[in-house]
């Protein structure tokens, strides 16, 4: 379930800055540029080590400003679609229903791709 809000809220953080915000732009290129120090380093053991503890302060830093877009982002959706269920009829609100649980299965089936 974590997986399925990172990769939602790394979603909506695109939408909403579209790498606007430097922290943000950071932690979207930060596996990339870790994969290519690490790829340098070569056998240097203590040289990738380094890397890897460096890498990981960056990593939880992240890790923090993605949990707080989620939590932005869900609550702003969470009242987006209660306002939209509201003034829907009974067919419409199942038809929104469907809609967002195809939605969350489709995002689930994305982070079972990433973990393989």
């Amino acid at each position: 379930m974590k997986k399925v809000l990172t990769a939602l809220a790394i979603v909506a953080a695109f939408g909403i800055t579209s790498c606007g915000g430097p922290d943000l732009c950071d932690c979207v290129n930060l596996r990339d540029e870790r994969k290519a120090e690490i790829k340098e380093a070569g056998d240097d053991k203590y040289k990738v080590k380094e890397i890897k503890e460096e890498y990981e302060a960056k990593r939880e830093e992240c890790d923090k400003l993605i949990e707080e877009m989620a939590e932005d982002k869900g609550k702003d959706l969470a009242e987006e679609r209660a306002n939209e269920l509201k003034d829907a009829d009974e067919d419409k609100k199942k038809e929104l229903m469907d809609e967002w649980a195809k939605e969350a299965a489709d995002c689930e089936k994305d982070a079972d791709k990433e973990e393989e």
